[in-house]
């Protein structure tokens, strides 16, 4: 018998309980679709589609990785009621009100792979991002607000759940530097653990489509 990771056990886990809710009253609350025993959800630019009969969420008929089907787990069964998104942003490891999370989360070279990879090639950098459905916001060589989740309560997406990616390229008396800001509402939709699953899921996106287009690593 083939082994199950730890992941696989965590996602299927989710699944179950996800099962548990009342799926109708999920959709009305963060204004999903729902329809043939199924939730539609949108997460950074891709349709995503979960199962109310199997727990299974998949993407273009394939499963869905772990950390955006865990993501989307969380929207789903923890989110708050009148979750809203704040429209500040903050450093991500800044939303954690536990003091030695911010101190491994703040350490050197968290992004070191990232900041080596993007120097000096910022408009790439910026390509990536923008089509990932970004908006040029905020400072930086390259500073892009990516939307996460779009509320379906606003049908403009004046407001939607978003986080900033902000590159700063090396010169001669700094290196590159790379920051990720979030909403600071961003742990009504989701728990502060899983919001490092999200930022994996993206930061993993990014860094292939820019290898596509540069044919770097």
């Amino acid at each position: 018998m083939e082994k199950i990771s730890n992941y696989e056990i965590m996602r299927q886990n989710a699944g179950k309980a996800f099962l548990k809710f009342d799926h109708e009253k999920i959709a009305k609350k963060l204004g999903l679709k729902y329809e043939g025993g199924k939730i539609y959800i949108k997460l950074f630019d891709r349709d995503y589609m979960v199962d109310c009969v199997t727990g299974d969420v998949t993407f273009n008929e394939a499963a869905a990785g772990y950390d955006e089907a865990m993501v989307i787990y969380d929207i789903l069964c923890d989110s708050k009621e009148d979750a809203i998104p704040s429209g500040e942003y903050t450093l991500l490891h800044q939303l954690s009100n536990v003091q030695s999370a911010k101190q491994y989360y703040a350490g050197q070279g968290m992004f070191a792979r990232y900041e080596k990879q993007f120097d000096k090639k910022a408009k790439e950098l910026e390509s990536v991002c923008l089509a990932l459905g970004g908006e040029k916001y905020g400072k930086g060589d390259v500073s892009v607000r990516i939307p996460v989740f779009r509320d379906r309560r606003d049908a403009l997406h004046t407001n939607d759940l978003s986080i900033v990616i902000s590159f700063w390229e090396s010169d001669e008396d700094f290196p590159a530097q790379l920051q990720i800001f979030a909403d600071k509402n961003l742990i009504q939709y989701i728990h502060y653990e899983t919001a490092w699953y999200m930022l994996g899921y993206l930061m993993n996106r990014i860094s292939s489509g820019f290898e596509h287009i540069t044919g770097s690593l």
